[in-house]
């Protein structure tokens, strides 16, 4: 059990911004409190893997219905600027906000995606969860030579399709 919290600390640490990683942990680490005196060692490593792979298995579900439901608002060959990577590599595989591209890019929707991120290596990663499945795309990632406001501002951006970690209702 030690061991399992250090696991899921040193986990934690790895994305301190991603909410979808620490309800997953979170999630782990009560099933590990519950089962852990009750089941023994092989059981509970068995529990929580089942866990994990429900965990998946759901995220895949979520993220494939969000990305049907936003790709039906795209309009025909669209040009989307996206920012933040919220692919497959932050999920469980097909991604939330570029879900939503993958999935217009899927019904044939998609022209050309601009990547905008702050840094090249996070231009990179989230060009290669749209790039491939778009085939086309730009990174962006210098503001001063062409990012996401001068792109805009030419009438090049049909929508923009952002991740975000966490979203508030003002009251």
């Amino acid at each position: 059990m030690a061991d399992l919290e250090i696991a899921i600390k040193g986990l934690a640490a790895t994305r301190p911004t991603a909410v979808n990683l620490f309800w997953a942990l979170d999630r782990n680490a009560r099933l590990s409190r519950v089962a852990s005196g009750a089941l023994p060692l092989d059981q509970l490593r068995a529990r929580l893997l089942a866990e994990a792979q429900a965990i998946r298995d759901e995220d895949i579900s979520a993220n494939r219905a969000m990305g049907a439901h936003g790709a039906s608002l795209v309009p025909p060959n669209a040009r989307i600027l996206t920012h933040c990577n919220a692919g497959a590599l932050a999920t469980a595989g097909y991604g939330t906000a570029l879900g939503v591209v993958r999935a217009a890019h899927e019904q044939g929707k998609v022209a050309l995606v601009w990547v905008d991120e702050t840094r090249p290596g996070d231009a990179r990663l989230a060009a290669d969860g749209v790039g491939v499945r778009a085939r086309r795309h730009s990174a962006s990632a210098d503001r001063r030579r062409g990012g996401g406001g001068p792109v805009m501002a030419r009438g090049e951006v049909d929508l923009i399709v952002t991740g975000a970690d966490r979203i508030c209702r003002q009251r």
